[in-house]
């Protein structure tokens, strides 16, 4: 029997020092009851090849160890399905805000493998902390008892199954951008500029903004709000359309009000060679322009369909009523 005392020490060392006798003896007990089974059933006693394939069986040291701890899991079933979600969001937000700094470093500077070579490195960075920052959340939900919490939903605040939603991960994504632009905007934090050191501070905000900070602050507020009582209350169809309706029109009148001024963006005198003020400045005017005709159209969208829901029994009338 020297295999199984090799198997039980290799057990016992992975156990907490103050069970590791009783469970020792506990599972000797259980190891020789599967021998004299197996042995009844050969009509002879096992050899030693038997028996280590009989503890191969049984499970490995440490799976059979960790049996008996108090922590099974750090991310169980119940709050996975929320990290993986959670995961896939905080990834996608990460790399759309280092596209988005790619895309503005290689329109004014034109400089690719230098950008390449300077937001590679740091994406990978980004990623491993987001990885660990969400997965550290998970754990402390599951070791904290989050998973009650999570548990304690009702089905009359699910959305009316003809109603069509945008998906949870679509709502998390968005509200991801939302908050990392208001950081942004407020100045709480900044992004590592992509752009050639000569060329870093050459790009700067035009004292236009300065007329815009409280309007677009408010916009930006409004929408993250909008974004979170959609994502936690699917069921209040007509106020979520209500308050898509409102910020689409809020967001169309202050883009057209912003396309007015100008101008929005200066460059400094050192980098004027190699960039055009005049011209990136058309561009966003261009933008500023196009994003609010596109939002005015979702703003009709949007009215057009709550007017359709009024005279739905199963529309967003009934779901807000049931979810109240």
């Amino acid at each position: 029997m020297d295999l199984m005392e090799r198997y039980l020490a290799a057990v016992g060392r992975e156990l907490p020092e103050g069970q590791r006798a009783d469970i020792t003896a506990e599972l000797r007990d259980e190891l020789l009851s599967k021998v004299e089974e197996r042995e009844a059933a050969l009509g002879r006693p096992i050899d030693r090849r038997e028996l280590e394939r009989l503890l191969v069986e049984f499970g490995h040291p440490l799976v059979v160890a960790h049996r008996y701890r108090r922590i099974q899991h750090l991310v169980g079933p119940a709050v996975f399905p929320f990290w993986w979600a959670g995961l896939k969001a905080t990834l996608v937000i990460g790399a759309g805000v280092y596209v988005v700094l790619a895309v503005i470093g290689l329109l004014t500077t034109g400089d690719l493998n230098r950008i390449i070579a300077r937001a590679v490195p740091d994406l990978w960075e980004a990623f491993l902390v987001a990885f660990a920052v969400v997965t550290l959340i998970a754990v402390g939900v599951e070791q904290g008892g989050g998973v009650r919490r999570l548990a304690r939903w009702r089905p009359s605040q699910l959305p009316p199954p003809r109603l069509r939603t945008r998906s949870r991960f679509d709502h998390v994504v968005e509200i991801g951008f939302g908050v990392i632009f208001i950081l942004w905007w407020v100045g709480a934090i900044r992004f590592r500029d992509l752009a050639p050191e000569h060329l870093e501070g050459a790009i700067v905000m035009a004292p236009t903004w300065d007329l815009w900070r409280g309007p677009v602050l408010a916009y930006l507020l409004f929408e993250l709000f909008a974004n979170v009582l959609s994502f936690v209350r699917p069921a209040w169809a007509r106020t979520n359309a209500t308050l898509r309706l409102m910020r689409n029109l809020a967001g169309a009148g202050l883009l057209a009000g912003i396309a007015q001024t100008g101008p929005w963006i200066e460059v400094a005198d050192a980098a004027r060679h190699s960039l055009s003020e005049a011209t990136i400045n058309s561009w966003m005017q261009i933008g500023f322009t196009a994003t609010a005709v596109v939002m005015l159209a979702l703003a009709v969208h949007s009215a057009w369909r709550l007017v359709q829901s009024l005279g739905r029994a199963d529309g967003p009338d009934g779901a807000l009523n049931a979810a109240s």
